[in-house]
């Protein structure tokens, strides 16, 4: 008998316990716990008889647990005493299933732990309901999610102890450090794809979120509906931070709302989302906090009389200006035809003037008037704030000692008081001037 116990205890470690009894007419009392094998084909799970309804395949069932007692007289004369215990087994075919193991100690007479442990991992499967490899549960949804669970802890477990090459860095990994996606079935380590989905989430592009197997990115820039993606949660959730994985999932309910021509309230305690009834109307109230807003530029209404104010004016008429004729549709009807006409008329005078100003004149450091030179030299005195400069690099010259800047060997201007047209002029020895130029 000790013999027996031992070898239970060297083959199922931790899922075999048992200890000695004190009781004349028994030897021992203990435990194990019996986890089947895989199953040679993929069970249907059903929860009950739904015709339509939740289904899932599954590879292995979870465990179950015998409760035995030996007698004085095992194993020749008397069997084991014990029962059968199961999370999701009918207690009917728990029945079922002690009589076929009290069968095989019939049959054999003898020690028969690591028989009924073989029929509990290969052959109890007879005992259920199963037709055409589908297997009901009658219970309630937690029962058939318990279920589910334990096939892919059990499916998780082999896969963390084997090895893989990662889709995306080629370098062979442990399981436990990659994640098999749900759908394609490809593997990439969980490193790869989390730097993968945090940039492609953090930067909005959730339409990109998909397998990076070049077959599976294929497909899925054909999809339709752009906000769909590949992953399921269960694999997100192992992927990305709770966070991200969050911000995905917002991201993706907008994606959806786009094309019903939805905006959303462009208060941040707010976000409401509001169905557009019209896309020429620019008036917009928020149903949720009655916040009335232009769709153009999100401010506080403004009337249809005062246009959207102008964040960037060489931005806005570059793209005006650009061949994009939707682009060009769409500045008209935001500012108004005739009034960005103008705007873009104005701004295009003004770049001229710029480019005149800037070769023809000089700013005055001080005040930045706009100073002309007609001829002369290039001490210059501002006639609006009295300011002394360079007319040449415009930069402060001392008032005390205007010409110090002209005789500076280590100044740009040096020796340039006067500009000379012509080549071969004699140069200007230039002295200490005390008369003020103007």
């Amino acid at each position: 008998m000790d013999d027996e116990l031992l070898a239970m205890k060297a083959v199922f470690e931790e899922d075999f316990t048992f200890e000695i009894s004190q009781k004349e007419d028994s030897l021992a009392t203990g435990t194990f716990t019996v986890h089947s094998d895989r199953l040679e084909n993929d069970l249907i799970l059903k929860l009950g008889n739904i015709v339509a309804g939740n289904e899932y395949r599954v590879n292995y069932l979870p465990p179950i647990t015998i409760v035995f007692e030996i007698p004085a007289n095992y194993p020749q004369n008397e069997p084991l005493k014990f029962y059968c215990s199961s999370t999701w087994v009918p207690n009917l075919t728990l029945l079922k299933i002690k009589k076929k193991l009290l069968n095989v100690w019939k049959n054999l007479k003898d020690y028969c732990l690591f028989e009924y442990s073989e029929y509990l991992k290969r052959d109890f499967l007879e005992n259920l309901d199963i037709c055409d490899n589908i297997l009901c549960v009658n219970g309630s949804e937690g029962l058939f999610e318990n279920i589910i669970l334990y096939n892919k802890e059990r499916q998780q477990k082999l896969f963390d102890e084997d090895w893989f090459n990662c889709g995306v860095c080629g370098e062979e990994k442990k399981g436990i450090f990659c994640i098999m996606l749900a759908k394609c079935k490809h593997v990439f380590c969980k490193e790869c794809l989390n730097e993968y989905f945090t940039l492609l989430i953090t930067e909005g592009s959730i339409e990109n979120v998909t397998c990076p197997d070049f077959e599976c990115k294929r497909i899925a820039s054909k999809r339709q509906h752009k906000f769909l993606s590949d992953i399921v949660d269960f694999d997100m959730k192992q992927i990305v931070e709770k966070d991200l994985f969050s911000r995905f999932k917002n991201l993706q309910e907008k994606k959806k709302l786009e094309g019903l021509n939805i905006i959303y309230c462009p208060r941040i305690f707010c976000q409401s989302p509001i169905i557009r009834e019209s896309t020429d109307e620019k008036l917009c109230i928020c149903s949720n906090c009655k916040f009335s807003f232009c769709v153009h530029c999100s401010k506080s209404w403004h009337g249809y009389t005062n246009y959207c104010q102008i964040r960037n004016l060489e931005s806005l008429v570059n793209s005006y200006l650009s061949e994009n004729s939707e682009e060009k549709a769409l500045i008209e009807k935001q500012y108004g035809k005739k009034n960005i006409e103008k705007i873009v008329f104005r701004y295009q005078e003004e770049l001229k003037n710029k480019e005149w100003y800037s070769e023809n004149s000089q700013c005055c450091p001080s005040c930045k008037a706009a100073i002309q030179k007609s001829e002369g030299c290039n001490h210059m005195t501002c006639s609006k704030c009295n300011t002394h400069f360079c007319y040449r690099c415009g930069n402060l010259i001392n008032q005390l000692s205007p010409y110090a800047h002209f005789n500076d060997k280590n100044s740009p201007c040096y020796g340039k008081l006067f500009d000379f047209n012509s080549e071969g002029n004699e140069e200007w020895a230039l002295g200490e001037f005390d008369a003020e130029i103007e």
